[in-house]
């Protein structure tokens, strides 16, 4: 099961919006004769910058796998359940990382664009992604391929 598409995109929304405050809570907490009130929370925010320091896509010949971080499985999926792919543009109240949306789970660490895959059952998911067109392609390619 050789990877025909595998991309990794850094989070650099996630990286320097949840970097940025775990650092100022960080620095409070240095700060503070109370430092104990801050430190649990620049913890968990640092701990959330590794998790969606990056999202990575994989495309095999049976499956499309998205991991988020140091390979935490976000979203797996067999090609075969793939109805069909587009690629989109999510607004910005869409925001980053995994939430749901009007058009189903989004996974994202940066931008706006993204490729939505829906689902023979008829649910929908979004993954975002720096090179729309050609994760695009890639699954339909392995969905032609597997047709």
């Amino acid at each position: 099961m050789a990877a025909e598409y595998e991309h990794t995109q850094p989070g650099y929304v996630t990286l320097g919006a949840v970097g940025g405050a775990s650092l100022v809570l960080a620095g409070t907490a240095l700060r503070k004769a109370a430092a104990a009130k801050f430190l649990p929370g620049a913890l968990i925010l640092g701990a959330a910058s590794a998790v969606f320091s990056s999202l990575t896509i994989v495309v095999t010949d049976e499956e499309l796998l998205a991991r988020i971080g140091p390979g935490v499985t976000a979203k797996r999926v067999k090609v075969a359940d793939i109805e069909s792919v587009e690629s989109v543009r999510n607004p910005w109240y869409y925001g980053w990382g995994i939430r749901l949306t009007p058009r189903g789970m989004l996974y994202n660490v940066s931008g706006f664009d993204a490729v939505e895959v829906r689902m023979r059952t008829g649910g929908s998911f979004r993954l975002g992604t720096d090179e729309p067109h050609r994760l695009v392609r890639a699954i339909e390619v392995v969905k032609g391929a597997a047709a």
